[in-house]
């Protein structure tokens, strides 16, 4: 599947993301490896989250992405990580890495201690 297609779908997921849980600060997606084109593990930080509990912010995360992408796209989804605003990695990588409007590809990185062979950033901004 072309990667523009699946931009765009990630990018429906975090219109809704923003309508529901309010500012979003990372939407990303880690590949498990550089090699790969098909799947996609799928990282989240967004203020509405910061209240809940892990598993319930990860199953509302996931209800969303079933809900939003097409079913080619949420096959391809591996996992789904929720962090904390203020988490070590979202703050580093929002501080680095700011998309400020378009999609950033990222390959063979090293953000907090955290290594990334590949990620398609579709929002990465800095806690207003």
């Amino acid at each position: 599947m072309d990667q523009e297609i699946l931009v765009e779908d990630f990018q429906r997921v975090f219109r809704e993301l923003s309508k529901q849980r309010g500012p979003v600060l990372l939407l990303m997606l880690l590949a498990p490896e550089i090699s790969s084109e098909r799947d996609w593990n799928v990282v989240v930080s967004a203020k509405g989250f910061d209240a809940m509990d892990r598993a319930s912010a990860i199953r509302d995360v996931v209800r969303l992405l079933k809900r939003t992408l097409s079913d080619e796209n949420w096959r391809r989804v591996l996992r789904v990580t929720v962090l904390k605003t203020d988490d070590e990695f979202v703050r580093a990588l929002t501080r680095t890495h700011q998309t400020k409007g378009s999609v950033v590809n990222l390959y063979s990185a090293n953000i907090s201690g955290i290594d990334i062979p590949k990620a398609i950033i579709l929002q990465s901004k800095v806690a207003a």
